[in-house]
């Protein structure tokens, strides 16, 4: 998909290193740059004075508006450039105005997924692995290897402690403080973030009928209450089981007094 007004061709003034791979209709704008190793798949567009580092891989029809920066070296004392890190950008996602995303450490990668949006002066720190389909809002904040699960929503101006995980479909708060990892398919806000109910919204734009909802509901209710949500089988209280059972280097977010409640999707 071409964006129009974003940019057009390639601009006498954008600086292209014969060592970067430009595949067909790709489009680089005024002043920007893009580096040696950058590999742009077919019809991604760069905007105005934004860069492209070295380090990064960018999917097919990628958009990156005016003064972002992708694949620049961490923001961490001992990091070793000569370890290698890589930065990869999902097909269809869009990098908005002056986003920064940064490459991985230790021969690691730091990943968006497909079709994510990820908003203006919003930042994705080394070794993140961000899913498919999610939207990190204006001016949000990952900190190292941050893991954000499909289909989640990251609000305005938030913040994410390093090693957090934020579940599938979650939604986290505008100008939240997340310092434990979230839910699946739950709403968590706050400072420090909490757990507050299920993410009916959410789920309602995946998809999911009111059936689906209210099994949701009581699972992160029954955790609410101290018990097991694998009392409550289903696909998706199998799906927070697993979310459980993965390794967390953080705990769980706690949950707000009544949070949840089990009788109403």
């Amino acid at each position: 998909m071409r964006v129009a007004g974003l940019v057009s061709g390639i601009a006498a003034t954008a600086a292209i290193s014969a060592e970067a791979h430009l595949g067909a209709g790709v489009s680089v704008g005024h002043g920007a740059v893009v580096e040696a190793g950058a590999y742009l798949d077919e019809g991604v567009q760069v905007g105005p004075m934004a860069v492209i580092c070295g380090s990064a891989r960018l999917g097919r029809g990628v958009l990156v508006f005016p003064h972002a920066v992708i694949g620049a070296d961490p923001q961490i004392r001992n990091f070793r450039p000569e370890a290698g890190g890589t930065t990869e950008i999902g097909p269809g996602t869009v990098l908005r105005e002056g986003v920064t995303v940064h490459r991985g450490t230790e021969g690691g990668s730091t990943v968006v997924g497909a079709d994510c949006l990820v908003m203006a002066n919003s930042h994705v720190s080394h070794d993140c692995r961000v899913g498919r389909g999610v939207v990190i809002s204006h001016g949000a904040g990952l900190a190292g290897h941050v893991t954000v699960g499909d289909d989640a929503t990251i609000g305005g101006m938030a913040g994410v402690h390093q090693w957090v995980r934020i579940g599938e479909l979650a939604m986290l708060g505008a100008l939240a403080k997340a310092t434990r990892d979230i839910l699946p398919m739950a709403l968590a806000d706050g400072n420090p973030a909490t757990h507050r109910r299920a993410n009916i919204v959410g789920m309602r734009r995946r998809g999911l009928g009111a059936d689906d909802q209210h099994r949701v509901t009581r699972a992160l209710a029954a955790l609410a209450a101290g018990e097991d949500a694998a009392d409550h089988p289903d696909a998706a209280a199998d799906r927070i089981g697993a979310f459980l059972r993965a390794p967390s280097r953080r705990g769980l977010a706690a949950f707000a007094p009544t949070s949840f409640v089990p009788d109403a999707p």
